[in-house]
């Protein structure tokens, strides 16, 4: 009798979170804050490297603010989207999410965005945003 107890909590636990995570990346969205990952794969932009770094970031319209507390800004000029891909291997990226290439001044930045959040993000840094539910 136990088990049905304990699968009825785990059912509404799973529920609970999932809704809870739904709406956190929901209010996340609306502040245009974003789970990310930025790497330089061309030039030279001041804060990163080749390697992927991951954090969160406010997305602006032609502009990234880059990691929680003393952020590193990122100035857009152009998003290429004609290479979209999603990551292939790689441990440090998740395969749900999807990269694009960003242009600024003195790079070409890749852009690691979860699938979902994708158009949502590149609309609002390209200055057209897209409204959600």
């Amino acid at each position: 009798m136990g088990f049905i107890f304990d699968f009825i909590f785990e059912c509404l636990g799973e529920m609970v979170g999932d809704a809870w995570r739904s709406r956190r990346g929901r209010k996340r969205q609306n502040s245009g804050q974003i789970d990310c990952a930025l790497r330089v794969i061309a030039g030279s932009q001041e804060g990163f490297t080749g390697r992927w770094d991951r954090d969160l970031s406010f997305v602006h319209p032609g502009r990234l603010d880059f990691g929680r507390g003393t952020s590193m800004p990122v100035e857009v000029h152009a998003v290429l989207t004609d290479r979209q891909r999603q990551p292939s291997g790689w441990k440090d990226i998740s395969p749900n999410y999807r990269i694009v290439e960003l242009l600024t001044d003195s790079a070409t930045l890749e852009w690691a965005v979860p699938a979902d959040k994708m158009e949502w993000a590149m609309a609002r840094v390209q200055g057209s945003e897209i409204t959600t539910a």
